[in-house]
């Protein structure tokens, strides 16, 4: 249920409930993590800071963070994109750097930031994590940038 209410963009009431679920949290993580992927399509003005507060919530394989980061990603907002990148950094949760990975792929384009992506990703591609470096040959094939044709063709995993 509340994942189809990101559809509502134009409906209040519906951003508004999402913003209910995103900023004071439900009993599920789950749901929170569905409420933010929603939000973030909903295109808020404030989808932003408030995505980017949920990114600190503890959660079991770090869903919370995850929606949030798809929320970030498809919010489409140039202000995502500094939150997004911070977390693709070795060191970050590893299951929210691997969301964090493919949210900079697709915000990428309208943040105006491709060639960044690809500095970014380029070294990914050989990650200390093996699932970060599936997500960075995702993020690459989303970013669609003929920069990656190297990197790529030298990954072992592309035999």
């Amino acid at each position: 249920m509340v994942q189809a209410l990101g559809e509502f963009r134009e409906d209040s009431e519906a951003v508004e409930a999402l913003r209910a679920f995103c900023t004071k949290g439900d009993d599920s993580a789950l749901v929170e993590s569905e409420a933010a992927r929603a939000f973030g399509q909903a295109r808020a003005s404030d989808a932003v800071k408030v995505l980017t507060a949920m990114l600190e919530r503890p959660a079991f394989m770090d869903v919370i963070a995850t929606g949030a980061l798809d929320g970030l990603a498809a919010s489409r907002m140039k202000e995502a994109w500094k939150p997004v990148l911070k977390l693709t950094a070795y060191g970050s949760p590893a299951f929210a750097r691997r969301a964090a990975v493919a949210a900079m792929a697709r915000l990428a384009e309208v943040c105006e930031r491709k060639h960044e992506a690809v500095d970014v990703l380029t070294p990914l591609l050989a990650d200390a994590q093996f699932r970060v470096q599936m997500a960075a040959i995702d993020a690459a094939a989303t970013l669609n940038d003929e920069r990656m044709m190297g990197p790529l063709l030298s990954s072992p995993y592309l035999d």
